[in-house]
């Protein structure tokens, strides 16, 4: 069976600039600099899972516009990109792999639906917790951590369920309040008797933006995909 690795091409780009760049500023020397180090990442990447089958993700144009109409906190607490992060992303995303920035679709998104399209193992490479559920529906075998150079380890609960409850800090979405993973997973083993309608709803709402499979453009993002691919 032939390896898949898919590539949060945001995450990588991110983990590059902050290694090079300490005082904010990136002259362009230092952005060819990152570009070096992001294609010497997915190199290495490659060598160490022996496969060329290499997929890049994107965050697409207004990506997390659906996501913001509903929660409009959603992401509020990451503040404006710097714009020298911005031009190393532009610069990164000049290479040869097969890659997919497609409007209206975040980077999780279009990875949520790529490892259900692609034939194979699939092994997605992010730092970003949120590609759990992709692992626990069984699209992908493993999700690596490249900073920590390590395998996730996937929880047997529902981690939609959890983050929906707990809330989720990275991406602003508050949870219930007072309720933090151990309590969950106190719920959890008492089946969430102990929640009230009010509670239920926190979590119903929560899960639409956090359940990658929600997104109501998802037969759009599939059909770019398989276009992208049949190229």
């Amino acid at each position: 069976m032939m390896t898949n690795l898919i590539l949060d091409g945001n995450n990588l780009v991110n983990a590059a600039f902050y290694v090079l760049v300490k005082d904010g500023q990136a002259t362009e020397s230092k952005l060819i600099e990152i570009q070096s180090l992001f294609k010497k990442m997915i190199s290495n990447l490659g060598n160490q899972f022996n496969t060329t089958n290499i997929f890049l993700a994107w965050d697409g144009p207004r990506g997390s516009s659906r996501r913001k109409e509903l929660l409009t906190e959603y992401k509020a607490n990451r503040g404006e990109r710097n714009p020298y992060l911005t031009q190393a992303l532009a610069l990164c995303k000049e290479n040869n792999y097969k890659q997919f920035c497609i409007p209206y679709s975040e980077g999780d998104d279009t990875i949520n639906a790529l490892v259900q399209i692609l034939d194979g193992d699939n092994i997605i490479v992010s730092s970003d917790k949120d590609f759990i559920q992709c692992v626990q529906r069984g699209y992908a075998s493993k999700l690596y951590n490249f900073i920590n150079k390590s395998f996730r380890e996937i929880p047997e609960h529902d981690i939609i369920l959890e983050k929906a409850i707990v809330g989720d800090t990275s991406d602003n979405i508050k949870g219930i309040h007072g309720i933090g993973p151990k309590k969950f997973l106190k719920l959890l083993e008492n089946n969430f008797k102990e929640l009230t309608q009010e509670q239920q709803d926190i979590i119903d709402k929560n899960c639409i933006i956090i359940d990658l499979n929600k997104n109501p453009k998802i037969d759009y993002i599939w059909k770019s995909i398989i276009d992208i691919l049949a190229k």
